[in-house]
C-alpha cells in the first residue's frame, strides 16, 4: 500500500507538470474513495507519445474487513480484512478516430496482490476436548496476468454527451500463493501451504459516460464488472485417527465485482483537470465451485478526485 501510494504522488507530480503545459492527456484520473476514515485510491495515469500512440499506468487498492461467528460453532469470533492492491502497466495502445467514433486496442500486463487475515476464536465440542481455541491465518496471493483490451469512445454531434465502454480480455494468468494458520493450544505446529497454478480466463468489462452542461459542472457515470476464478492450496485443519492435523485442501472460487458511480465533475481547475465528487456503489460475490455455496458484501464510498476522461 505503501509503495503505490508513493508511485501515485511521484506520478500525480509529473502528469500535472504535463497539464500545466497545457498537453492534452485524455483518460486521465485520480480517484480517492472514502469509507469509515479509509482511503482507497485509484487512478489511471496516461502517456501520449502522438495523437494517436499511448502508454500508461493504473493503480487501484481496496481494504474490506468483517466480522462474524466461525460456521458451525455458536460460541465463537472471527475477524478478517481483505487488502487488494493492483498495479497495471499499459504497454502499448493505439487509438484510431472514424468521424464521431474512436477505436481503441492495447496490450497491458497486471499484477494483484491479495493479503488475507483470518483471526479469531472457538470453543471445541466436548467431544473433541472442549477447548477454548485460538486462531489466526495468514494468506498471501499474487496474479500475474497479461491482458488484451479495447474500447469504443462515441462523441455525437454537438459535443455534450460522450460514451465509452471496453472489455479487458486475461486469456492466461499464473497464482502464487504463501500462508501460515495457527490453532492454539489443540496444535502446536504451524500450518503452512505454498505454489503456484495456472489459473482460467478471467474478464472485465467498462462503461463511462459523461454529459456536459453549459452550467458550472458535468455529469459523469461509470460503471465495471469483473470476473475473477481463483485456484490453490491451502492448509487446513482436520482430524485424524483423534489427532488435530494439517492437511491440503483445494480451493476453487470465482469471485465477481459489480462497481458503478454518480459524479459531478466541475469545470477545469487548470488546464485540463476537473475536480470531482461523487459516490461509488461497490458489490463483490465469491463462490466456491466445490461446495456451491457464496458470500456476498456491499460497500459505498465518497468518492473525490481529479479528472479528465473524456
Amino acid at each position: 500500500m505503501k509503495k503505490l501510494t508513493t508511485t501515485l504522488l511521484l506520478l500525480i507530480i509529473s502528469q500535472s507538470t504535463a497539464f500545466a503545459k497545457g498537453i492534452d492527456y485524455s483518460r486521465f484520473f485520480i480517484d480517492f474513495n472514502i469509507d469509515n476514515g479509509k482511503i482507497n485510491p485509484s487512478a489511471f495515469l496516461p502517456y501520449y507519445w502522438n495523437d494517436n500512440i499511448f502508454s500508461g499506468i493504473g493503480i487501484h487498492t481496496s481494504t474490506t474487513q468483517d466480522n462474524g461467528t466461525v460456521s458451525g460453532f455458536s460460541d465463537s469470533r472471527i475477524g478478517s480484512s481483505v487488502q487488494d492492491n493492483r498495479l497495471k502497466l499499459n504497454l502499448l495502445s493505439y487509438e484510431m478516430p472514424s468521424g464521431n467514433i474512436k477505436y481503441n486496442v492495447g496490450g497491458d500486463i497486471e499484477q494483484i496482490d491479495i493479503d488475507k487475515l483470518e483471526f479469531g476464536f472457538l470453543q471445541m465440542p466436548t467431544n473433541l476436548g472442549g477447548d477454548l481455541v485460538a486462531f489466526d491465518n495468514q494468506i498471501n496471493i499474487k496474479v500475474l496476468r497479461p491482458t488484451i483490451h479495447g474500447d469504443i469512445t462515441w462523441n455525437p454531434a454537438g459535443g455534450a454527451f460522450s460514451i465509452r465502454t471496453g472489455a479487458n480480455l486475461y486469456p492466461i494468468s499464473s497464482l502464487t500463493v504463501d500462508q501460515e494458520t495457527r490453532f492454539k493450544p489443540i496444535i502446536s505446529s504451524t500450518g503452512t501451504s505454498s505454489g503456484s497454478k495456472d489459473q482460467d480466463l478471467s474478464y472485465s468489462l467498462n462503461l463511462e459516460m459523461i454529459y456536459k452542461t453549459t452550467t458550472w459542472a458535468d455529469f459523469l457515470v461509470t460503471a465495471d464488472y469483473e470476473f475473477l476464478p481463483l485456484k490453490y492450496d491451502l492448509a487446513v485443519l482436520s482430524v485424524v485417527n483423534n489427532q488435530f492435523v494439517f492437511t491440503s485442501s483445494s480451493i476453487d472460487t470465482e469471485d465477481t465485482t459489480l462497481r458503478y458511480s454518480f459524479r459531478i465533475v466541475l469545470k477545469k481547475l487548470m488546464d485540463n483537470l476537473r475536480p470531482v465528487i461523487g459516490y461509488n456503489f461497490e458489490k463483490v460475490k465469491s463462490k466456491d465451485k466445490t461446495s456451491g455455496s457464496s458470500s456476498s458484501k456491499n460497500n459505498n464510498f465518497l468518492v473525490i478526485g481529479i479528472e479528465n476522461r473524456f
